[in-house]
């Protein structure tokens, strides 16, 4: 057979077994030639160069992007789920297995855990196993709660399903998220029982938070706290996301001064000072949040998804230019 058509019949058998998913049986059949004569062309193909045979590891590209991710923001460590799916009840549920496996990785004896409340955080609760449990272990909730109704989960019960897989104590914060102004909040930061819990949200040596973002359906719209035109009016003005109900924009900056004047929780400051600042959020609705985050430094440990990180990559260098 000339050079020529051998090339072209190497062509054809290759497009028709791995392009086509033909058998080597039913390529025979169709070109008239024994089953062995396909297999000795398929293999000529790979020595020719004609077909390339790549083996893709999820697990080698996450840590890639983790590696770039930790690098361009200066983080403790990155962990970058790989997933086949961007379902949120799924994303949010494997989220959950990868912080809480991190969580109980780093947690030592005497650690005071801080906590928000959230979804994600939720199934962090769920996916803890209770085999690690150093003593003396405290977790407290960060910022103030909603009513039971509000939730698909009480806020509060989320500090003592942390304390439970710890065998530790559960210290809960038993003030609104928001109040109507700043005095109001100035008279109820100083009740003991919320001016305690405060301070020693303060003292955590670890925030495990979720990044949200101004949405409709969002639980504070839920509880009351927002209507959805105040959510549109946010996000028209700037604000992306949210950790422990403290907003901030696209380039981590503060959202809005009047509101955080009302909010009841550590501050943003106060969270990006912990030893371990650790951020769980995925989703593309949740990369302009994520980047706020990094930028303004409130997380210092990011554990999202292969899709998430890539868009957080490409937002951050889009802006560069």
């Amino acid at each position: 057979m000339p050079a020529e058509s051998r090339l072209q019949m190497i062509l054809q058998i290759a497009r028709l077994y791995y392009e086509k998913g033909e058998t080597q049986q039913e390529i025979a059949a169709k070109l008239n030639i024994s089953r062995p004569q396909v297999s000795r062309y398929l293999q000529q193909a790979r020595e020719m160069g004609v077909v390339q045979i790549n083996i893709i590891d999820p697990q080698e590209v996450c840590d890639g992007l983790a590696r770039e991710l930790k690098e361009c923001f200066n983080l403790r460590d990155v962990l970058v789920v790989p997933l086949a799916t961007t379902e949120p009840g799924e994303l949010t549920q494997e989220l959950g297995k990868a912080a809480a496996r991190y969580l109980e990785a780093i947690v030592e004896a005497g650690d005071i855990i801080g906590i928000a409340w959230g979804n994600t955080l939720h199934q962090v609760a769920r996916s803890l196993s209770g085999n690690k449990q150093p003593p003396d272990i405290r977790v407290v909730q960060l910022k103030g709660g909603v009513t039971r109704t509000s939730t698909n989960f009480p806020t509060g019960d989320l500090a003592v399903t942390f304390a439970r897989a710890f065998n530790g104590t559960a210290y809960l914060l038993p003030a609104p998220t928001f109040v109507e102004d700043e005095a109001t909040r100035k008279v109820l930061v100083r009740e003991p029982s919320i001016q305690n819990i405060l301070q020693l949200g303060r003292r955590a040596n670890i925030a495990m938070v979720s990044i949200g973002y101004p949405s409709r359906n969002s639980v504070l719209v839920k509880a009351g706290f927002f209507t959805a035109g105040d959510i549109e009016n946010m996000r028209a003005n700037g604000a992306v996301g949210d950790i422990c109900s403290r907003f901030f924009r696209r380039d981590g900056s503060l959202y809005s001064t009047d509101l955080d004047r009302r909010t009841i929780g550590i501050s943003l400051e106060e969270i990006k000072e912990k030893p371990y600042s650790i951020g769980v959020a995925g989703g593309l609705n949740r990369v302009e949040g994520i980047l706020g985050a990094l930028r303004g430094g409130y997380i210092n440990v990011l554990i999202t998804d292969e899709i998430t990180a890539r868009g957080v990559l490409t937002l951050a260098k889009k802006d560069a230019f």
